[in-house]
């Protein structure tokens, strides 16, 4: 397996753990630029007792892992070079009429060195790097550049354990 391919990985992993210890859920199918489709159960009381339905909202993820040596750090924002596919992807979406679930793209900053990633002991597991959530503005234009848009996003856009709930707010 190429490291990508574990970052890849490693980070599909670390976003499902986050849902899942919130309450959220990923729904699988096809990959068309979309890495994960988030979803809740939400409960209603019946005459039995509670029962649970998957809700009518969701999120898709777009992610993307990368090495700390590819962005560039500031005290207020990381900024990251996204293939134009990716964040033309992401403007399409923000600007698709009827858009029923965003598209949001979470990068994955991973330590430069691979031996850092993951410390597993009895008491825990240690994932080391940091996660940012971005999102593409309404209205924005597609880029005309030839291989990467750089994208500004802000650290208070950190991946917590709250991300999602923060998220399905925005979009009520």
């Amino acid at each position: 397996m190429t490291l990508t391919d574990k970052m890849e990985e490693l980070s599909i992993g670390f976003m499902k753990i986050v849902a899942n210890s919130t309450g959220y859920f990923n729904m699988t199918g096809r990959d068309y630029g979309t890495d994960m489709h988030i979803r809740f159960a939400r409960g209603r009381s019946t005459k039995s007792g509670c029962r649970f339905m998957t809700s009518g909202r969701g999120l898709d993820l777009q992610l993307k892992a990368v090495h700390k040596k590819y962005t560039k750090e500031s005290e207020n924002e990381v900024s990251y070079a996204l293939e134009v596919k990716n964040y033309n992807d992401l403007v399409d979406r923000a600007n698709e009429l009827g858009m029923i679930n965003p598209l949001v793209l979470i990068v994955f900053i991973f330590p430069d060195d691979e031996n850092e990633w993951i410390n597993l002991q009895a008491e825990n597991l240690v994932m080391k790097g940091c996660a940012y959530y971005y999102m593409i503005p309404q209205g924005a234009q597609e880029s005309e550049n030839s291989s990467n848009v750089t994208i500004k996003i802000p650290r208070t856009n950190i991946v917590d354990k709250n991300i999602f709930d923060r998220l399905f707010d925005q979009f009520k």
